[in-house]
């Protein structure tokens, strides 16, 4: 998919939780309440702390706390390639995400909010905002098809915030 010319978010506490046989477990929490440097601490306690790259605006008012603010395009948190975080959605594995946001202007591009995958095309999970629009777009590569998922009925509210979480839960 082809990325915004500015995403214009702000993006609170990043929760993924991770289906295993044994049971569920959190495998990344990024609360994004930094006020100053390059990491992204991970709470969960698995050590996924993440990178912040190109510069994203820390400390910015949100509810519960503090986030980070992305206002254009090269702007993001990188996790890193752990066992754990490389297993997500691995031979239909059940997982979801939930986080806070608060778009602040629709760009009319495809705006990547989480995309866990080598390719553009990688779907272990994907999640954007439809270009023209603040709908969730939520996919995920499945042993069938490689763009399973859905999108959000309603437009998320620009300047206002919204807890979005994503499930996949069976085939």
């Amino acid at each position: 998919m082809p990325r915004g010319k500015n995403i214009l978010l702000a993006i609170a506490m990043v929760g993924l939780l991770a289906t295993t046989a044994t049971g569920a477990s959190l495998a990344l929490r990024y609360a994004l309440d930094e006020t100053t440097g390059t990491t992204a601490a991970d709470s969960s306690g698995n050590g996924n702390n993440g990178t912040y790259t190109g510069g994203p605006t820390l400390g910015a008012s949100a509810p519960y706390n503090l986030s980070a603010y992305f206002p254009s395009d090269n702007k993001y948190v990188i996790a890193p390639a752990s066992t754990m975080l490389n297993a997500l959605g691995v031979s239909n594995a059940d997982f979801s995400v939930a986080f806070w946001i608060k778009p602040n202007a629709s760009t009319g591009g495809w705006r990547s909010l989480l995309h866990k995958g080598g390719a553009d095309f990688d779907r272990g999970p994907g999640i954007w905002l439809n270009p023209g629009s603040n709908r969730v777009h939520f996919r995920v590569s499945t042993t069938s098809n490689n763009n399973e998922g859905t999108d959000s009925n309603a437009n998320l509210p620009y300047g206002a915030w919204s807890h979005i979480a994503c499930v996949k839960a069976g085939n």
